[in-house]
């Protein structure tokens, strides 16, 4: 069996698994299938951070980022969702705003090691939006949950195979040599279609309009989220993050566009799909 068939099996059996938490979670309702999937995700992910640049700081900060987040859910109560999405939104354009100035300034990146400030900056990175999940599916439910994934995969999936079949020019050749202008193109126009699919679906409730803008910029945010960890993995000097999904890679290399489509979704979403909301979630 080829690579392509296999990381086509291997995505098709991460969905059918997903599926089952999400269906699971609108079974009771309360968020927290959600927020032990998204916690066990970034224990993992943090294992192949910390595999990548054997580096145990990487997981020592994430557990302290967990242990935050845990203590945070606890106090702030599970149902009170507009402030958890704040306090977490408010941590997470921190922690991006870090990791763009970490990008600036990557010509000072030695290969295969990484500035002190850097560290926590990643394990926040990878802790926070994933359990930021759960507040997300308090607030959207498991339909909202869905739609995220999808806006925030298919125009992954679309990327890939049209880059395999018709791509030629590398448009960031040192980051992503794989990566292709076609396969970018590809993907922004499934993830803007996706977004019309998704509201004409009712999985989000707004107008078609808002669904392809919506669409559109998850889709750019799911994209720099792929490059954000390309890039991360070559500073370490490898290809993927771990063999723990054998063709498809490891566990950031499935949930790098999630890491930043999520904290876009927690700050822009509201704008097109509850205007109503997003007044009384942002009212300090």
């Amino acid at each position: 069996m080829n690579r392509v068939a296999v990381r086509t099996l291997t995505g098709v059996s991460l969905g059918l698994v997903a599926g089952a938490a999400l269906w699971w979670e609108d079974r009771t309702g309360t968020g927290r299938v959600v927020l032990a999937v998204g916690v066990l995700l970034s224990a993992l992910a943090l294992v192949e951070l910390t595999r990548m640049f054997v580096d145990k700081s990487f997981l020592l900060v994430g557990l302290g980022a967990l242990l935050f987040t845990a203590w945070r859910l606890e106090a702030l109560g599970v149902f009170d969702a507009p402030a958890l999405l704040r306090e977490l939104g408010l941590v997470l354009g921190f922690g991006l705003a870090l990791a763009l100035a970490a990008l600036a300034v990557r010509r000072w990146f030695p290969p295969g090691r990484l500035p002190l400030l850097a560290r926590p900056v990643l394990a926040t990175w990878i802790v926070f939006p994933l359990l930021g999940l759960m507040p997300f599916t308090v607030v959207y439910g498991t339909k909202g949950v869905l739609a995220l994934v999808l806006l925030s995969k298919l125009g992954d999936v679309a990327g890939y195979f049209v880059g395999r079949a018709i791509g030629r020019s590398h448009p960031f050749p040192s980051i992503s040599p794989g990566k292709t202008t076609a396969g970018c193109v590809a993907s922004l126009v499934v993830g803007s279609l996706t977004g019309v699919a998704v509201v004409a679906a009712g999985l989000l409730h707004g107008t078609l309009l808002a669904g392809f803008v919506a669409g559109a910029f998850t889709n750019l945010c799911a994209q720099a989220g792929d490059l954000f960890e390309s890039f991360i993995k070559r500073r370490a000097g490898v290809k993927d993050s771990s063999r723990l999904l054998g063709a498809s890679g490891g566990v950031l290399d499935v949930v790098d566009s999630l890491l930043f489509t999520l904290p876009f979704a927690l700050f822009a979403w509201p704008i097109w799909f509850s205007p109503d909301w997003f007044t009384q979630c942002w009212k300090f």
